[in-house]
């Protein structure tokens, strides 16, 4: 695995988490 792909899964990762946190919070103020 290069470095590039290292940064990629990670930010995918980081993305992901960010986004189901949203949706979490939202889904709470309902």
């Amino acid at each position: 695995m290069s470095l590039m792909d290292v940064g990629a899964i990670l930010g995918a990762l980081v993305f992901l988490a960010l986004l189901g946190t949203l949706v979490y919070k939202m889904s709470l103020r309902h």
